[in-house]
């Protein structure tokens, strides 16, 4: 999920381009792998896991899915998280984002756990983890 450096409010031509190129992306695989029966391959779907803990932060344990943890400006996304002039939270596992680009710890290891076990979906067609349980 992107959002402006202008107040926090989502940028929705870069949202619309990530769900365009993830749609592509899984329609060019899908196409490959029928032509092609041997391959095997799983896309994960990071965006839709951002949005889902966005709409449900509570359910993902998170109190804050606006703010970066760390940075500079508005909701900590002006500029990157460099000391000593950025703010950083006390607790960043209450935070979606650590910094304006990247995801928390937290965050990381969650969408982790989805893309390898299957959770929610997020990973198509099959979990990253089935993959290794394939027997050619």
């Amino acid at each position: 999920m992107t959002r402006s450096m202008n107040g926090g409010a989502c940028n929705e031509t870069m949202n619309e381009a990530a769900r365009s190129f993830q749609a592509s992306t899984l329609t060019l695989l899908q196409n490959f792998s029928s032509t092609n029966p041997g391959v095997r391959y799983s896309l994960g779907d990071f965006y839709s896991i951002t949005i889902s803990a966005i709409k449900n932060p509570s359910t993902y344990g998170f109190k804050n899915v606006e703010d970066a943890c760390c940075g500079v400006g508005p909701n900590n996304g002006r500029k990157p998280c460099r000391k000593p002039s950025s703010n950083l939270c006390l607790k960043r596992d209450e935070y979606l984002y650590f910094d304006y680009v990247h995801p928390s710890q937290k965050a990381a290891k969650i969408a982790a756990q989805f893309l390898v076990t299957g959770g929610n979906n997020f990973a198509r067609p099959i979990p990253f983890g089935k993959l290794v349980d394939i027997q050619f």
